[in-house]
């Protein structure tokens, strides 16, 4: 989405009734990191995904065991690297 609200678009796939939530992006903008119920057909957890900026369908962030609370991820607040 543009900053004054327009050019609204998906960056991952329609999976209903799945969702996918709690976006956040990268310090550069290039990757969005969310969490998402899709491995789930009972919806009881979630796992840690990154998706290009520009779309896609998302790659599984391996954390260890599902945890029923996952929720807003974010990125951490080590330096950039030049």
């Amino acid at each position: 989405m543009r900053s004054n609200g327009s050019d609204i678009r998906r960056v991952t796939p329609d999976r209903y009734p799945h969702n996918d939530a709690g976006g956040a992006y990268s310090p550069r903008g290039a990757e969005i990191v969310f969490v998402s119920d899709r491995n789930y057909p009972d919806a009881c957890c979630n796992d840690l995904f990154s998706v290009d900026a520009g779309g896609g369908p998302g790659q599984l962030i391996e954390a260890g065991l599902s945890n029923p609370v996952t929720v807003g991820p974010a990125w951490g607040t080590h330096p950039l690297s030049p």
